[in-house]
């Protein structure tokens, strides 16, 4: 026996789930050069970063990002021109 509402919270799940996927493979992908990579090491001494910080923020300045979201950085700074911003930053916990 199917519980109707189970369906369609699978059916609802499924449409959800598919529509994320959709809007993700809308987005460009920044391959991970040397240019990149050597941008990385750059951003990684300039700013104090860790590793993954930077090759985060050279990704996005590869890409020409005008925002970064993250809660791993300063929100409100901008790195080279790419602003910062939290996007869980005001939420009530």
């Amino acid at each position: 026996m199917v519980n109707v509402d189970d369906f369609t919270t699978v059916k609802i799940h499924s449409v959800v789930h598919s529509a994320r996927h959709k809007a993700l493979l809308s987005w460009d992908v920044v391959e991970n050069r040397e240019s990149v990579f050597r941008d990385a090491l750059e951003l990684q001494v300039e700013f104090w970063l860790s590793s993954w910080g930077a090759s985060i923020l050279a990704a996005a300045l590869a890409s020409g990002a005008e925002e970064l979201w993250s809660e791993d950085f300063q929100s409100g700074r901008a790195y080279r021109g790419v602003l910062v911003v939290n996007p869980f930053q005001g939420v009530a916990e």
